[in-house]
């Protein structure tokens, strides 16, 4: 099992987005923090069968939700590395969306 750590913005985009949720609807940011602590339960069982995206940026997507975690593993120290948790329309090409 890996050890999951978040960068501080990780955190903050799963906070803004559960936030934009229960605005939606009472108890989905709920739903939505739950499908992110399920898919890192997966992520720190076996990071590797997420495909590399970018660089050595690995990703996952959520379940019912069009988020993707983004994450680098640090095998040496058995880390997993939350980079953040985007939605999966924003543009991260071409120094569009979040710099990393």
């Amino acid at each position: 099992m890996y050890k999951t750590v978040f960068l501080n913005r990780a955190r903050k985009d799963i906070r803004d987005a559960a936030q934009w949720y229960d605005k939606q609807q009472s108890g989905l940011g709920k739903r939505f923090t739950h499908a992110i602590r399920s898919k890192l339960v997966l992520i720190g069982e076996n990071p590797y069968q997420y495909a590399v995206r970018y660089r050595k940026t690995r990703t996952a997507l959520l379940w019912r939700f069009p988020f993707m975690i983004h994450f680098d593993v640090d095998a040496q120290q058995r880390i997993v590395v939350i980079l953040g948790v985007w939605h999966t329309s924003q543009d991260l090409s071409e120094g569009q969306g979040r710099k990393q």
